[in-house]
């Protein structure tokens, strides 16, 4: 069954000083789909507590981290089987006192069930920054999503790079603060390979998992998402 990634999915951000921030999706999810989000927060020493929706959902952490030198903190979440009907997700982070979060959430149809194993943040800075090969084996037919953020520049851009397609991305804060994410649908059991490009010198901090679909092998397996 092919993982589609379907219209519905959504992004919202803040510049101010929150311990919480909704986002809705633009319509109303299928029963039995996959629903997945992000939040990324700039500032340190927060901690992460579990979204909470409309719908009923139980969300759960897949992957998440802090760039101490930088103060970028990344997690990305997910509902392995949904409910029907409208939904708002709202994510929370505490204390509140994140001067910068975005959030995005989208749905997928196919089949697409449990989380693999977790990786770490990447983070760094470079002069063009690119991407490189990372983490653990991914098993054939999984979905692969990858979150990037960079911050300290301004108005920079991501571009996304073959077999990776855009989820979407969201510039805030005077442009200088950029969020983007990416899927693919893995053909093959392989190195797990991030392909974020960012047009110029920034720092930086990304993330990568991968989950399984309903009709493979129930092993689990996700990645980490390195820059160069």
């Amino acid at each position: 069954m092919a993982i589609v990634l379907l219209g519905n999915h959504n992004g919202a951000n803040s510049s101010s000083d929150i311990d919480s921030l909704a986002v809705a999706y633009a319509s109303d999810n299928t029963a039995g789909n996959f629903l997945v989000g992000y939040v990324q927060w700039y500032g340190t020493d927060l901690s992460l507590s579990v979204p909470t929706d409309t719908a009923g959902n139980t969300w759960t952490l897949a992957i998440s981290g802090e760039d101490t030198n930088d103060g970028v903190t990344l997690a990305i979440y997910y509902v392995s089987s949904c409910l029907s009907g409208s939904n708002t997700v709202t994510f929370y982070m505490s204390p509140g006192t994140s001067p910068v979060t975005a959030v995005h959430v989208a749905e997928f149809s196919g089949g697409v069930s449990t989380l693999d194993k977790t990786g770490a943040l990447n983070t760094g800075s470079s002069s063009p920054a690119t991407s490189a090969s990372t983490g653990a084996l991914s098993q054939a037919d999984e979905l692969a999503i990858g979150v990037v953020c960079e911050i300290l520049g301004t108005n920079r851009t991501i571009s996304y790079l073959s077999p990776w397609t855009t989820m979407g991305n969201e510039q805030y804060f005077a442009g200088s603060i950029h969020t983007g994410w990416e899927w693919q649908e893995t053909a093959a059991t392989t190195a797990l390979t991030s392909s974020f490009k960012l047009s110029g010198s920034v720092a930086w901090a990304s993330l990568a998992a991968t989950f399984t679909v309903q009709a493979a092998a129930s092993t689990r397996n996700s990645g980490m998402a390195q820059i160069f």
